[in-house]
């Protein structure tokens, strides 16, 4: 499964950062059910499934997560 995430789905005050490249080392947290970035050295979280409904598990999946200008990209695996 292949999941696309647009910029403008990312939190409100990490549109601009992301555009900038101030944004990166991105993580899925599935405890949170979000995406963690680093941002002026801090953790943060810059994208949150559960606006969308969705739980994210690692149970029974492999993911590679991949960023860029257009946003995030995760390929999900079963396992």
């Amino acid at each position: 499964m292949t999941i696309l995430i647009g910029i403008n789905e990312l939190e409100e005050e990490f549109q601009i950062p992301w555009k900038m490249g101030l944004v990166n080392h991105l993580v899925i947290d599935y405890a949170d059910n979000a995406i963690y970035g680093t941002f002026e050295k801090k953790e943060v979280i810059i994208f949150r499934f559960k606006k969308y409904g969705w739980v994210c598990d690692n149970r029974y999946n492999l993911y590679t997560l991949s960023s860029g200008e257009a946003g995030i990209m995760i390929n999900m695996n079963s396992t």
